[in-house]
């Protein structure tokens, strides 16, 4: 899993368009996406997004799970140590037909897509272990596109930083058995009766029939050199995916507590998860973000203390943490005051020298109406980075706003009129 604390402290949102915690809520968990591809027959359409944040760490590609989810309590009709299935194939492109499963063989049958990056780039290495276990072995590439499709790919020129040699086709990379299972009939009794919705995916068929590994072909390789010398766990393996399982599930229900901005629901979950988050420094975060969205001024504070010590040195990170509070309409004085504090200790640690923690440092004061700290940060924001236009436009924001205040506060512009009225 990839390390999500960063992305929930990455996010500087633009001036005029403030976020709340829950839409960025969303956002971290739509960023929790596999190294595959949705197991739609028809490719992901690409999706652009027009709003560019301020400080932000470099776009993550989302996944969109099309497939409705189980919920938590619900296990899987084909795991390991089952049967598998027979193979139900409409076309067999290349290779022997595989209509029974010899004993002392082992299959491995992977689903993929013409369309599916990972699928492409993983196509040299199951051709290198096809060599490698000879007939020992038989892969098997399963696609539910149809003879067309794949007929057409193959005699495509396959990509450069993939084949590392010009001239040569997707077929010469594919040195295995594929199939079209255009019925998807194959894909249901594999894919879909294990619960997995990504392709690529493989299964990995032992001596005696039964499946002995589920997962991304990327990490095959142990597994299979295992099996092929008899010496793998299965009913570890079977043990280990189904807490997998069950810790995708009740992520997948504290996603959806996330998007549904049920906030008691998600911190009763959080334990739950806790141990499959990648940092213990992300639980802590989603506690203070819990806290701040039901109102739990207090607890968020002192949580918000927790997290600001356990990142102290690192000056980016608590930048990016105090720019979340002050540009967050939910954020009470309190904690605007606390992110001010945040952002003068990262201000410290880079000598009072970069830009990015000045401004937030100025945009602290302006959010609590310090317009002469504001605008004296932001001058200095600006000599750190005369080039940035935003930190530009700040300085005149903050400077006509107190020109504004100077304006309102002086005797001499008030209105004769208003002024008698109230002297009476």
């Amino acid at each position: 899993m990839l390390n999500l604390l960063q992305r929930v402290l990455a996010n500087r949102v633009l001036r005029n368009k403030f976020q709340t915690h829950g839409r960025l809520f969303i956002a971290i968990l739509l960023s929790m996406s596999w190294i595959g591809c949705s197991s739609s027959t028809a490719p992901p359409q690409e999706t652009t997004t027009s709003e560019t944040a301020k400080h932000e760490a470099s776009p993550v590609e989302q996944q969109d799970h099309q497939s409705p989810q189980p919920s938590p309590e619900s296990t899987s009709n084909l795991n390991i140590g089952d049967t598998a299935p027979l193979l139900q194939i409409a076309n067999w492109i290349k290779g022997t037909p595989v209509e029974s499963y010899e004993e002392n063989k082992i299959y491995v049958v992977e689903f993929w897509a013409t369309w599916c990056p990972p699928c492409r780039a993983g196509m040299p290495h199951l051709s290198k272990l096809q060599e490698t276990y000879g007939e020992e072995v038989t892969f098997i590439g399963v696609t539910n596109e149809s003879s067309r499709v794949i007929e057409n790919f193959l005699q495509k020129e396959a990509d450069l930083s993939i084949a590392l040699k010009a001239g040569k086709t997707w077929n010469d990379l594919m040195r295995y058995t594929v199939a079209s299972d255009d019925s998807s009939a194959t894909s249901i009794k594999f894919m879909r009766a294990a619960e997995e919705s990504g392709v690529p995916c493989a299964f990995i068929i032992g001596f005696d029939g039964k499946i002995e590994w589920i997962g991304h072909p990327g990490g095959i390789d142990g597994p299979l050199e295992k099996i092929t010398q008899r010496s793998w766990d299965r009913e570890g393996a079977k043990n280990a995916r189904l807490e997998e399982k069950r810790q995708t599930l009740l992520q997948d229900a504290f996603a959806n507590a996330l998007r549904n901005e049920d906030w008691e629901q998600a911190l009763q979950l959080l334990p739950k998860i806790e141990k499959s988050l990648p940092s213990p420094l992300l639980a802590l975060n989603y506690r203070f973000l819990f806290m701040v969205q039901m109102g739990r001024t207090e607890e968020a504070i002192k949580y918000l203390d927790e997290l600001a010590s356990e990142l102290d040195g690192n000056a980016a990170v608590l930048n990016r943490l105090a720019w979340s509070l002050v540009t967050n309409k939910m954020s009470e004085t309190s904690l605007v005051r606390k992110a001010l504090s945040i952002s003068d200790r990262a201000a410290q640690l880079t000598g009072y020298a970069d830009g990015n923690i000045l401004d937030t440092l100025a945009r602290a004061h302006f959010v609590l109406d310090d317009l002469d700290q504001a605008i004296l940060w932001q001058k200095k924001a600006i000599e750190a980075d005369p080039d940035n236009e935003e930190f530009q436009r700040s300085l005149q924001e903050y400077t006509k706003q107190s020109k504004s205040d100077v304006e309102i506060s002086d005797p001499d512009t008030l209105d004769p009129v208003s002024s008698e009225a109230e002297e009476t």
